[in-house]
């Protein structure tokens, strides 16, 4: 604390003495002037190039292993990995978010962290798609813990909607989540807003007024916390209740040249064979599997 308290007093006193050098008149003082300049120079120099180098190690020994992922904000992913975390809070400082699954493949890969992927879509157990295209370029090499999740489907409104009384007509959310809500949408004949940046990016249009009141947003139940101006209004809407997707923390690396998507589908059905089994089709809740001892505040538990 005192380095900075003079620190801060060090650029007053240069530019100080630089105006008033000149005004000086006898000539020992002016030597005296600059041997007193150069002192203020390389003490500061030392001490601020020391104050980095403390400030770099501490850092250094208190960060945590990022975990990228291309989920939003409020989505299911970021529900899994709270999950998976045994995080309630909403956000955390180890997890970075990106648009794009290449983004979360590449940073992982550079830092050596942890990639958060989706793998399996149930019931039909089929390898997701995204992950299986960005992958013909990163190569798993380790796995080191799965999450096989309930996505159970809320529908939103704003809360001023609410207030005033003004009638559901519209339902926007991605396609894949108003494909797995047909039912409720065709029994309420609401019209369909397709918003391919998905549920999250629909919240943002509804708040910012570029969707009218009488929109009602399908999402993952923490959208609320996301968007405080939602309210949820009707809960697991979904069609199936069997709806649940299989999520995987892992370590990549990139791959010396690409290989096909159907490389990709195969590597990963045979990474996950043995674990598989070990997954119970449960109705409600989520299921965890640790298998690395790199994370070790986790337990082998259900929910």
């Amino acid at each position: 604390m005192t380095f900075f308290y003079h620190s801060r007093l060090i650029p007053q006193m240069c530019n100080y003495l630089a105006k008033n050098f000149l005004l000086l008149k006898n000539a020992d003082m002016k030597i005296i002037c600059l041997i007193f300049l150069s002192a203020i120079f390389i003490s500061a120099s030392k001490a601020s190039k020391s104050e980095v180098i403390e400030i770099k190690s501490e850092c250094l020994s208190e960060t945590k292993t990022p975990i990228y992922t291309n989920a939003s904000a409020g989505t299911f992913s970021h529900r899994a990995i709270n999950a998976l975390l045994k995080k309630e809070t909403l956000l955390d400082e180890s997890v970075f978010f990106y648009a794009q699954l290449e983004d979360t493949l590449r940073h992982a890969s550079l830092t050596n962290g942890y990639a958060f992927i989706k793998l399996y879509e149930d019931p039909d157990q089929v390898v997701d798609l995204e992950s299986a295209l960005g992958l013909r370029e990163y190569k798993i090499i380790k796995m080191i813990s799965v999450i096989r999740m309930r996505n159970a489907m809320h529908l939103f409104q704003h809360k001023k909607a609410l207030a005033e009384k003004i009638p559901l007509k519209k339902i926007a959310s991605s396609p894949d989540l108003l494909k797995k809500t047909v039912n409720f949408i065709e029994k309420g004949k609401y019209l369909q807003i397709e918003v391919p940046g998905g549920s999250d990016e629909a919240a943002r249009l509804l708040i910012s007024k570029e969707f009218d009141l009488s929109t009602g947003i399908i999402g993952c139940p923490l959208l609320c916390e996301v968007f405080s101006d939602l309210s949820i209004v009707e809960k697991n809407i979904q069609d199936y209740s069997n709806n649940y997707e299989v999520y995987a923390l892992v370590q990549v690396k990139k791959r010396e040249q690409k290989v096909d998507i159907e490389s990709t589908e195969r590597e990963i059905i045979s990474m996950t064979q043995e674990f598989q089994n070990k997954l119970s089709h449960q109705n409600d809740g989520y299921q965890v599997l640790i298998l690395s001892d790199e994370l070790p505040l986790l337990k082998k538990t259900s929910s």
